[in-house]
């Protein structure tokens, strides 16, 4: 306990004070004395003072005089560093963990304390137009000047720094001054596991638990005892371990800055550290990071990684949209190198021949097997199980009759006369809903003329035009080339496959070859079985070219279970079918103009109020709005850059 109260004297003595004198205020004050240990611990206090927002209560008060508004919202603690014209403060809000307090309503409530706090802090010291501007920042260079003495004396502040910081706040008074707020909040819940940080926007918020300190012995044993049992009301029992007139010294010192700077005695309310929090609840597991699991890194925001952990549990796809140079490719290329590192194979449907290209940086770091879609796919499109069911030839014939009606956009009755064609076809083949298991073993599929011939037949016999035409190029430029042992696509992906399909002379063929890709995968993946571990990543580059798919739905809904993740990235929305958007539960997105913007941005969730359009429009090279499934809310990130 002695180390936790010489962490509040860092801050305060009259928050020492409070913790030894008052039972009700303990918890409160213990939990700023974890978060200094924290801040210490991570070397956050070398360059910057800590000031205790609640001691100087005017700080946020507009003219500097009288009460604080009742209601008003401060956080309780502020980071302030100096550079060159710069104002860098990041305001800590602290909560202790305790009652049933959902913690997305509780995280909402510490940045809304926060940006409070800021709002204040710049209308009163960095606003242009007040007149008393200058010594409004007088009064707060008083204030830095005196906790920097602080830290200098408990030996926080780096001394090669000094110097530095010091020359910076003689320079407070003047204008033009860029002040720069920054908002992390942290949550002290001593028995919970270690988890991943809440990002909401431009915050973070931060869970401390005990183990967060097993480097430090003393503090460690204190704050483990803490949780096998020991209340903090208990923490007056040692009072006596401290001399309570060494804190009074300290707490007259505060006074007297006080009087220096406004010639009143501080006024000091309510410790605004409140109790809170649920228990374990439905966020906190998704935060725990499960390291059987892959785990992509994207980027960073706000000092800390994102990832990205694609996994047989909740939704393992990934959308990425943005207009081109923003780094769409870039960070397609990072995840299926993270991919390949992880031994999760990736089967690529390459519109461009970018990852096929032989000195790419996809290539020589992957290596993956390159197939031609121009040369001819490995099956038939009329590939089907011997039994029934999605795979069945009934089931196939219908798939194949709507991959052919969005390629060659075909009308309703044109549509049928393709699936009666196909139909036809298998059944002259020998395929019937009456033959056994045994018959259809031997059975041959038909094949691309036959289908041809049938149109043509059909499309006279019932008077429906252009049927073939529209057809003709799928059907008659060995688009298929089948090999006499039909492929599973799995085997061929073990080490990476690129389908390069630029070389197809037609974007009708390009769309064709990679829906019937598609189409394969899905009759496939029923035969593999369920997956404990991702087995298998596909990506569809310039996905737009496939929006209207209809397998691609099917893949998102029911790959997951099989271990199959979908990565789709395109310019943007397009005419995807809603189920492609919504079933990703990951999503990146880069820079894109109005108004697609708006429509992109009800993907992402935003904090009430926030014009989320608006800043994507804005978004810098490099720089893409995230969200996964463990975030509440989408923030900025800076996305990793490729390793040359």
């Amino acid at each position: 306990v002695s180390r936790l109260l010489h962490h509040l004297k860092t801050i305060s003595g009259r928050l020492a004070l409070e913790a030894l004198e008052s039972s009700s205020n303990a918890a409160a004050a213990v939990g700023l004395g974890v978060v200094t240990a924290w801040l210490q611990k991570n070397k956050k206090l070398r360059q910057a003072v800590l000031v205790p927002v609640d001691i100087y209560p005017r700080l946020f008060l507009q003219d500097g005089l009288g009460k604080s508004e009742r209601g008003e919202r401060r956080c309780d603690l502020m980071l302030v560093s100096l550079k060159r014209n710069i104002v860098d403060a990041t305001f800590i809000e602290v909560k202790w963990r305790r009652g049933r307090v959902p913690l997305e309503e509780l995280a909402q409530n510490m940045v809304l304390q926060m940006e409070g706090s800021a709002q204040a802090m710049k209308n009163r010291f960095f606003n242009e137009h007040r007149v008393d501007g200058a010594l409004q920042r007088s009064y707060l260079a008083n204030v830095l000047r005196f906790y920097f003495e602080r830290s200098r004396r408990y030996n926080l502040f780096d001394p090669d720094s000094e110097s530095s910081f010091l020359e910076h706040v003689t320079r407070l008074e003047k204008t033009g001054l860029d002040f720069r707020p920054s908002y992390e909040g942290y949550i002290v819940s001593l028995d919970s596991e270690p988890r991943k940080p809440l990002l909401l926007d431009n915050a973070k918020v931060v869970v401390l638990t005990a183990r967060d300190f097993e480097s430090d012995g003393e503090l460690f044993s204190t704050l483990a005892h803490s949780v096998s049992g020991q209340s903090w009301t208990d923490i007056t029992a040692i009072k006596e371990q401290h001399d309570p007139d060494v804190i009074q010294v300290e707490i007259s010192e505060v006074e007297d800055v006080e009087v220096r700077t406004e010639t009143q005695s501080l006024q000091h309310d309510k410790h605004s550290v409140t109790t809170g929090i649920e228990e374990k609840s439905s966020i906190d597991v998704q935060n725990q990071v499960d390291t059987s699991e892959v785990v992509i890194p994207l980027g960073e925001a706000l000092g800390e990684r994102v990832d990205w952990n694609p996994g047989v549990k909740g939704s393992p796809h990934l959308f990425v949209l943005g207009i081109p140079g923003q780094g769409k490719s870039w960070t397609v290329t990072r995840i299926l190198s993270e991919l390949e590192r992880q031994n999760v194979p990736a089967l690529v449907l390459d519109f461009h021949g970018q990852f096929a290209e032989s000195q790419g940086v996809f290539m020589k770091a992957v290596q993956p097997s390159v197939l031609d879609a121009a040369k001819g796919l490995p099956f038939s499109p009329f590939e089907c199980s011997r039994e029934g069911g999605q795979g069945g030839w009934m089931a196939n014939a219908l798939a194949v009759a709507e991959i052919f009606a969005y390629v060659a956009g075909l009308g309703e009755m044109q549509k049928d006369i393709v699936y009666t064609s196909v139909r036809d076809a298998y059944k002259a083949r020998g395929f019937d809903d009456d033959s056994d298991d045994a018959t259809t073993q031997i059975l041959e599929y038909p094949t691309l003329k036959d289908v041809l011939k049938r149109i043509e037949l059909h499309e006279q016999t019932r008077h429906v035009a252009n049927v073939a035409a529209r057809c003709r190029p799928l059907l008659e430029m060995d688009l298929f080339r089948p090999i006499e042992q039909p492929a599973d696509l799995l085997s061929l992906v073990r080490s990476g496959l690129v389908i390069d399909l630029h070389n197809l002379f037609a974007e009708t063929l390009q769309m064709a070859a990679g829906a019937f890709v598609l189409r394969k995968l899905y009759k496939d993946m029923f035969r593999w079985g369920y997956a404990k571990r991702l087995r298998l990543a596909i990506v569809l580059d310039e996905a737009h070219r496939l929006a209207k798919d209809v397998t691609l739905p099917k893949l998102m809904k029911e790959g997951r279970k099989f271990g199959i993740s979908v990565i789709v990235a395109s310019q943007g929305m397009g005419d995807f079918h809603p189920d492609v958007l919504s079933n990703a539960g990951t999503k990146v997105i880069f820079r894109v103009n109005y108004p697609e913007s708006r429509k992109v941005s009800g993907f992402i969730r935003g904090r009430q109020g926030q014009d989320l359009s608006e800043r994507i429009e804005q978004l810098t090279i490099g720089s893409a709005y995230v969200q996964t499934p463990e975030m509440m809310y989408g923030s900025v990130v800076k996305m990793y850059p490729l390793e040359e």
